[in-house]
């Protein structure tokens, strides 16, 4: 079945929202937070049964959680740390300040093209005749690729080494970002990633700006009917609350990155369903699996522990 076609097909059917087990990653603990809403959790997550944990290459059957057989990334402030320089570049194009406390509460998360028709009328900048959103869209996007050119892109911490670790496991890696395909695939490149990330799934990709961009699921469900993978063993990753909500309401777990912007989601408790989001991804944010504030935090370097450091050890063995 074609990809596009699958993804309709899903987001037209009735989803299934599996029972897991979660867990809350901190900046300065290695063990599980006993709390209500982890009750169960063992110190360093010994017989955990979580999404992310499937990654350790636990039984399936536990707890009725499938195992995880790929990993959906967000790219902007996700792998990358991506987003001043986008609020610097925006600016540019738009001929005045876009402020930092601006940019967080209003524009992060943003369709691109959108949000440079909503700060249009604010600009200073007349627009010529074979001027438009879209021309400056691509105007602003030299701009971004002009700053990886010259080194300016940073990853977010352990970004690149989760992803190398992911596939060497077998665990399949894509992309699926609001952002313009040119600047994320060049972006990807000099992370030293985009032989590890199998296809990209993009702003404005033809599908996708007929379809809808995130917070609507389409993004997501085009990833999943590409890989042909149920929703559910696809973990997302996800910085803001529009992409939470694209990745609920295609039916997979997420896992946030911690920020002011998401940092009140609530954990899913042990045994609980994934949230039952509205099927256009109009619904709040809902519970997450997890939060963590980068890919390096000592807990999620113990729940990835498994398979990933047994293989990155035997490649270490294997080179000498």
């Amino acid at each position: 079945m074609p990809a596009i076609l699958l993804a309709t097909t899903l987001l037209a059917a009735a989803s299934s929202r599996p029972a897991v087990h979660t867990l809350r990653l901190h900046n300065d603990q290695t063990a599980a937070e006993h709390t209500s809403r982890n009750r169960g959790l063992k110190s360093c997550f010994d017989g955990v049964s979580a999404p992310i944990l499937r990654l350790r290459g636990g039984e399936e059957e536990a707890a009725g959680a499938p195992p995880i057989r790929a990993v959906l990334f967000d790219f902007d402030g996700t792998l990358a740390l991506s987003e001043d320089i986008h609020r610097r570049a925006f600016s540019e194009v738009l001929g005045f300040e876009l402020t930092v406390d601006h940019w967080e509460q209003n524009c992060v998360g943003s369709n691109p093209t959108a949000l440079i028709d909503r700060h249009l009328p604010q600009s200073p900048r007349t627009l010529g005749p074979d001027e438009s959103a879209a021309t400056l869209l691509e105007e602003k996007d030299a701009i971004f690729e002009a700053h990886v050119e010259r080194g300016d892109l940073e990853e977010l911490p352990g970004a690149a080494a989760l992803v190398h670790r992911l596939r060497a496991s077998g665990v399949r890696v894509a992309v699926v970002s609001s952002g313009s395909r040119r600047y994320i695939e060049k972006a990807l490149k000099a992370l030293g990633v985009d032989g590890d990330v199998e296809f990209v799934v993009a702003g404005d990709d033809p599908e996708v700006v007929e379809h809808g961009h995130k917070p609507h699921p389409f993004p997501y469900l085009a990833a999943i009917g590409r890989l042909g993978i149920p929703p559910s063993q696809c973990l997302v990753f996800e910085d803001t609350l529009t992409g939470v909500r694209s990745g609920q309401a295609a039916g997979c777990p997420v896992v946030a990155i911690r920020s002011g912007i998401t940092e009140h989601l609530p954990l899913l408790a042990p045994g609980d369903a994934l949230p039952d989001a509205a099927a256009d991804g109009s619904s709040a944010a809902g519970a997450v699996v997890a939060l963590v504030a980068d890919f390096n935090e000592a807990a999620a370097l113990d729940v990835l522990a498994g398979p990933l450091a047994a293989s990155g050890a035997e490649a270490t063995s294997a080179g000498g």
